[in-house]
């Protein structure tokens, strides 16, 4: 049976000393770059304790209210907008008082279930229980409570889609490892979560086990999302996936079949059907992006009743080998592959990687989840937007 340990966070404060005391009243500076902010997450290093309380940062000039999260070694709000080239001013307030957290994450350890909430509606559910041959995203839900992955394997689709049972909502992980193939078949175990609700955003930090065919670990992982407080037009989370070898050496073998981030998008927006992919070099279609390097990748397309969704999914340019390469299909997958190289279009060398035992690598991402088109969306500039945030300090 498999084992797992849980930590939660009620919400995202706990209570601080003088260090605390003090954020509160300090001002925040921004200043805009070259395109408009909406809805994008800023953070300023904080390397107090949050305080006991609610946290918001107020417009100093319109006296608007952005809710914020102190975790993790910053302060994070969600400012509506900023213009190009625009100084905005903010004034930290502290309140002693907390309401229920804007985002709410909610595990139910029984289940193997950590539930995420954003402004009382479900966005999504971390899956990490005995009965799943790895944790996965599911479902998800973009604008008007529509589920934006696949449901099959583990529930029914509107429009019939049972090929590739492996490909389940949004997944995470590589098909040759040390030559275990975790892409079809073996399995990774949780062996310790935490969760925790704040006003910015919630956080998931999930450590993996990668278990091979003999029930050996293969590589250990440590997983991080955090979901933000944003409007469900244009849900955002962050994914930063720490890849260990504490049991040995790890080689990741070249394959196309690898997906640090992955997903299967909902039957009606696969290519074959509605859907159109596009990447960050606006080509589209599946013959104009498969394989190739992007810093991101898009798919989205009509539903019937709703309208335009999609999913958007953005490598950070810090990681290994960006930008990376995209297994990608018409029929609804969409994967972030650094490992693999020889079998995709205009490479010819290996793409494998080894970890040498005790060493380890750090790959992160963000998914915007969106109405509208790729165009009405704003997927470029929300790239923009995580590649390079706007710097943010407290005075």
């Amino acid at each position: 049976m498999r084992k797992y340990l849980l930590g939660l966070a009620a919400t995202a404060m706990v209570l601080g000393g003088p260090a605390a005391v003090s954020l509160d009243g300090q001002t925040i500076t921004l200043q805009g770059g070259d395109r408009e902010l909406t809805h994008a997450p800023v953070s300023a290093p904080y390397s107090g304790p949050a305080p006991e309380g609610r946290v918001e940062v107020i417009h100093e000039a319109t006296g608007e209210s952005a809710p914020a999260t102190v975790h993790a070694g910053a302060l994070t709000f969600v400012p509506a907008s900023i213009a190009a080239g625009e100084n905005q001013a903010y004034r930290v307030v502290v309140h002693p008082e907390n309401n229920p957290p804007r985002v709410h994450v909610e595990v139910d350890e029984d289940a193997g279930q950590a539930a995420v909430y954003v402004q009382g509606d479900h966005f999504t559910t971390y899956n990490f229980g005995e009965d799943m041959r790895m944790p996965i995203l599911w479902p998800v839900h973009a604008e008007g409570g529509i589920t934006i992955t696949r449901n099959y394997p583990m529930g029914e689709d509107e429009v019939e889609s049972t090929d590739h049972p492996h490909h389940m909502s949004m997944w995470s992980t590589h098909g040759d490892v040390n030559g275990y193939d975790f892409w079809h078949a073996e399995t990774k175990v949780t062996r310790n979560l935490e969760a925790g609700s704040g006003d910015a955003y919630g956080w998931i930090r999930a450590e993996n086990d990668w278990v091979g065919p003999d029930g050996d670990p293969v590589v250990a992982e440590e997983r991080v999302y955090k979901f933000y407080n944003t409007p469900a037009s244009g849900r955002l989370f962050d994914l930063s996936i720490t890849l260990k070898a504490g049991y040995g050496d790890v080689e990741f073998g070249d394959t196309r079949e690898t997906g640090l981030f992955a997903f299967r998008i909902r039957p009606e927006i696969q290519g074959n059907n509605a859907g159109v992919l596009t990447n960050a070099n606006w080509d589209q279609t599946e013959s104009e992006v498969w394989g190739l390097e992007a810093d991101w990748m898009d798919y989205s397309g009509p539903v019937e009743g709703v309208g335009n969704r999609g999913i958007a999914a953005f490598a950070h340019p810090d990681n290994l080998r960006h930008p990376p390469h995209w297994h990608v299909r018409d029929y609804g997958l969409v994967a972030s592959n650094p490992f693999g190289a020889s079998e995709f279009p205009e490479t010819e060398e290996s793409g494998a990687y080894t970890l040498s035992e005790g060493e380890e690598l750090t790959i992160q991402f963000r998914c915007y989840i969106h109405s509208g088109d790729v165009e009405e969306a704003g997927v470029a500039g929300h790239y923009e937007l995580y590649a390079n945030p706007l710097s943010a300090e407290l005075e």
